[in-house]
């Protein structure tokens, strides 16, 4: 309920097996997920916050890796171009980093990837992950390297375009609130 009443775009990841349409189930949403092993990630949009909202893309980031004897499947990055009220333009990403098991490689690896999408697109951006490292401290120098500038709490946040202006950025709810060990994260911006 959270999210439907504060948030007009919803970026999450581990949604691998679930279908993110069956947690809206309204027409007033638009949901962006690819399948299978693709769908790992997804966006999540308010119809009524935007004048539209285009097609799914879907880019491979990194490959299935063997971190420390755990195994994590392959990496992707869900976006969607989206058409604001305003007549403003925003990219808006989900994505979903390797865990602490796996070397600074890998994850450097994919930051790599996530660098050149980041250079190929001159439209504002943001992009909402599961970082696996804090937020605030530019996992992958993603902020150091790119016009994008760290925004969240703890591992789970944002990287936002630095022409958007962010208005705040906090935690959404409670521990009660949430059935995860992740803290869903609220980024006001105006872009």
């Amino acid at each position: 309920m959270s999210l439907r009443r504060h948030a007009d775009v919803v970026l999450l990841q581990e949604t691998t097996g679930f279908r993110a349409s069956d947690m809206v189930r309204s027409r007033r949403w638009k949901v962006f997920q690819a399948r299978g092993d693709r769908g790992e990630s997804a966006v999540v949009v308010r119809r009524s916050a935007v004048r539209s909202a285009g097609r799914l893309l879907v880019r491979h980031v990194l490959s299935a890796q063997d971190c420390a004897g755990a195994g994590i499947g392959r990496r992707f990055l869900v976006s969607a171009r989206l058409v604001l009220r305003g007549g403003g333009h925003l990219r808006v990403a989900s994505t979903h980093l390797p865990h602490a098991g796996c070397s600074d490689a890998v994850y450097h690896r994919m930051t790599r990837h996530l660098r050149a999408w980041v250079r190929h697109h001159r439209q504002p951006l943001v992009i909402g992950a599961d970082w696996n490292r804090r937020v605030r401290s530019d996992p992958g120098r993603l902020g150091a390297t790119t016009r994008l500038r760290p925004r969240g709490v703890g591992i789970d946040g944002f990287q936002v375009d630095a022409r958007v202006g962010v208005r705040r950025t906090a935690r959404l709810g409670h521990d009660a609130d949430w059935a995860s060990d992740h803290e869903p994260v609220r980024v006001v911006i105006r872009p």
